[in-house]
């Protein structure tokens, strides 16, 4: 009998389900996954790079193998992950994709990470010092490392994406059946924490400051507020990362992380830190730590040991048993060392690190502050000793230089006072400022470049990125100019926000084709040309390109991304260039263009013509405001004077004003009793603006006295001006030999 056996069939292998992709520190991605078959004989890891359009085979891995251990990607990147079955002759379906980023060991938790820690457990133990007392205290949050290294990678996957991640991932409302959906508490997960987890986002700038803003931000929004005073959560994660050149208008991001699934133990000194984190001979550093006694009793000993040197404590804010402590003192070059150590209940040790020391501050070593007249005489005379990763601050003024000025060394910051408050000057001739490395420009005014060469220009950049913040040029041939002499490896991309154009002869920004350009809140006025961009990368958002005279915005490329401008009353509009999307085309009503004050009139059409998504909005909450005083990094005005008699024989009135840009909350005013004595607080956050001093409150005014008075205003967003160094107003109280008696004049 003929049998005749067919070969058998292979059945497609179930897919995987349930990737989950954890970063780690030391640029490890571990990445595991459900095994949902039962005849693979291998299953194919795919990774692609930054998006999920790049897919390449990672590795092949044995049948049952259910993780993988990626070692092999570049720190601060975004990677996708996704996985199938084998066997023999079929694959099954892909898993759903999911992400994570990889960064490098000792880079978590970073500075910032560890300040805004102890920021949030002193609110806790203090909600009225950041002006909130209806709050109760609550026991501070115990760091996780766990929780840190989610809250970490998602700030800067938030970043990598330019601001398209949020909370959850995909958006519900998105069309990414193919990609796994994960809030905070599957981020966590993926890293081995399991708990619900609550989680706080903004987007902000890096270094003290900034994290003292971004927390700051935290308290005054209601939600975040309860987030991070809720007396549920027992742990604590806090992501920050921070890269120029990357997140469009934000190039830093914060993640908040908090748990409360977990009991834990609250160490005695759940959180220290050191600010400035580095600085000069002159700096005032402040050693910060929380302390937490259960038992509800004060410590025998308070202490913060520098360089081997014991250093008294003292509480700052909050209660002896849940408060914050600080030590002030100067330091001599070089780097420092420093621990915390506590004794309370008599016999009871706390240690902050348990063992060695934190490092830090440096001071005059590598990051620093080059401070402009007082250390060195010119911004050229200071660029000259600045080596990476140190701010040149200048002070009010005019600084004329020769120029041009260069900057060489990557990562400085130039820093002004203000974009009305500090100008760099150039001699006429040339660039004035020639940035071809990394580097930050801020808050200052940028005029006299050369106004007949075709190059010249107040900005002349050939490679780096260079971001541009709340900064006028003015009156220069060209007010940026970027120009790459080799298409294939040019890297040159010129970031500017909340800046003014105006009145260059040529053009405002001017490019060849390879470099990139993102103007976000700008105004470019009254140029020869306003923009002539060349690169399809750029964008133009949220600004206000009006009455220049040949031609608003010129460009190469129909896909340079163009929205929600203001393009009106150029010689043409837009040249080689569609008006882009929420585009308008009117008069913005300035209100005075013609002193260059280019904040818009209360009935001025770009408010509220913005982007109007919420990442665009104003710092007030609103839409964003087309032009240079629109957007989250807007600058904002505070000002405020007082004035008092020149002479009184008795009680005298003292008025003062001020304007802020979001409002006046009220003024504090304060008065000193003879000069070089102290300051006294008068009057705190008051609404009006005048008031009787004397005869008894605040103080019995005393014959031959001066008497001083300086004012501080507080807006709307509890930004607060600062009193400024000296008064500008005195009143001297008369002594009885004063009197001066004149003769009666008669006249026939």
């Amino acid at each position: 009998m003929l049998v005749t056996v067919y070969p058998a069939r292979s059945s497609t292998p179930a897919a995987p389900s349930d990737l989950r992709v954890g970063g780690f520190s030391g640029g490890r991605i571990y990445v595991s996954w459900t095994d949902n078959s039962t005849d693979e004989t291998l299953f194919e890891l795919e990774r692609s790079t930054n998006d999920r359009f790049g897919y390449e085979l990672l590795t092949v891995l044995a049948a049952d193998v259910t993780n993988y251990d990626d070692t092999t990607g570049i720190p601060d990147t975004t990677y996708w992950y996704r996985v199938r079955a084998c066997n023999n002759s079929l694959c099954s379906s892909y898993s759903k994709d999911s992400f994570n980023v990889s960064f490098s060991a000792g880079s978590v938790p970073n500075l910032d990470e560890q300040y805004a820690l102890f920021l949030i457990n002193e609110a806790r133990a203090d909600p009225g010092a950041f002006g909130y007392p209806s709050y109760a205290p609550v026991p501070p949050v115990a760091y996780n490392e766990l929780l840190n290294y989610a809250a970490h990678s998602h700030s800067q996957a938030i970043l990598n994406s330019d601001f398209n991640i949020g909370h959850c991932y995909p958006d519900p409302a998105s069309s990414q059946p193919d990609t796994e959906y994960r809030c905070p508490t599957e981020r966590a997960r993926d890293v081995g924490y399991f708990g619900g987890v609550g989680e706080n986002l903004i987007a902000g700038d890096h270094g003290w400051h900034a994290t003292e803003g971004a927390h700051q931000a935290f308290m005054d929004s209601e939600g975040h507020r309860n987030n991070l005073l809720s007396s549920g959560y027992t742990q604590a994660g806090l992501g920050h990362s921070y890269d120029p050149n990357k997140g469009g208008i934000f190039p830093g991001q914060y993640t908040q992380t908090f748990c409360g699934v977990h009991q834990v133990t609250l160490p005695a000194l759940p959180s220290g830190i050191v600010v400035p984190y580095w600085g000069r001979e002159t700096t005032a550093f402040t050693f910060l730590v929380n302390f937490y006694n259960i038992d509800g009793t004060a410590p025998n000993e308070a202490l913060v040991v520098i360089d081997g040197m014991a250093r008294p404590m003292t509480l700052r804010n909050g209660s002896a048993c849940n408060g914050s402590y600080a030590y002030a003192t100067n330091l001599p070059k070089g780097s420092h060392s420093y621990y915390f150590y506590f004794r309370y209940n008599d016999d009871q040790i706390a240690r902050l690190p348990e063992s060695g020391s934190f490092s830090g501050p440096d001071v005059e070593v590598g990051a620093a502050i080059l401070e402009v007249p007082d250390e060195y005489p010119t911004l050229a005379n200071a660029l000259a000793y600045a080596r990476g990763d140190v701010i040149v601050q200048l002070s009010e003024g005019i600084f004329y230089e020769t120029t041009p000025i260069g900057i060489s060394s990557s990562g400085i910051w130039v820093q002004g006072a203000g974009m009305d408050k500090t100008i760099i000057h150039g001699d006429g001739s040339g660039h004035v400022l020639d940035v071809s490395v990394d580097a930050v420009i801020r808050d200052l005014t940028i005029t006299g470049g050369g106004l007949t060469d075709y190059f010249e220009s107040g900005i002349w950049n050939t490679s780096g990125h260079v971001a541009v913040q709340n900064v006028r040029i003015t009156g220069n041939n060209v007010g940026i100019f970027s120009w790459c002499f080799s298409e294939e490896d040019c890297d040159a991309v010129v970031t500017v926000t909340n800046s003014i154009i105006d009145n260059n002869t040529r053009v405002g920004i001017d490019a060849n084709g390879p470099p990139v350009h993102r103007l976000i809140n700008t105004t470019i006025y009254a140029n020869g040309t306003g923009l002539s961009l060349n690169n399809s990368a750029s964008r133009v958002e949220n600004s206000i390109i009006v009455k220049n005279f040949q031609a608003g915005i010129i460009s190469n490329h129909q896909s340079l991304t163009s929205q929600y401008n203001n393009v009106w009353g150029n010689g043409e509009n837009y040249i080689n260039l569609s008006p882009g999307l929420g585009d308008i085309r009117m008069d913005p009503r300035f209100q005075d263009e013609g002193s260059a004050n280019f904040r818009l009139r209360s009935d001025s059409p770009c408010i509220d013509a913005g982007n109007p998504s919420s990442e665009h909005y104003d710092r007030d909450g609103s839409r964003n405001d087309q032009g240079a005083y629109g957007g989250p990094n807007a600058p904002f005005d505070l000002f405020s004077r007082v004035s008092s008699p020149r002479f009184s024989f008795e009680p005298f009135l003292v008025s003062w004003e001020g304007s802020a840009t979001y409002g006046v909350q009220g003024f504090d005013v304060q008065y000193q009793a003879g000069a070089g004595n102290q300051w006294t607080d008068w009057l705190i956050n008051v609404t009006e603006t005048s008031a009787v001093f004397g005869p008894e409150e605040p103080v019995c005014i005393v014959p031959g006295v001066r008497y001083c008075f300086r004012t501080q205003l507080r807006d709307n967003l509890g930004n607060i001006e600062g009193y400024p160094e000296e008064s500008l107003t005195c009143t001297d109280i008369f002594l009885a030999t004063d009197r001066v008696y004149l003769p009666m004049l008669f006249k026939p």
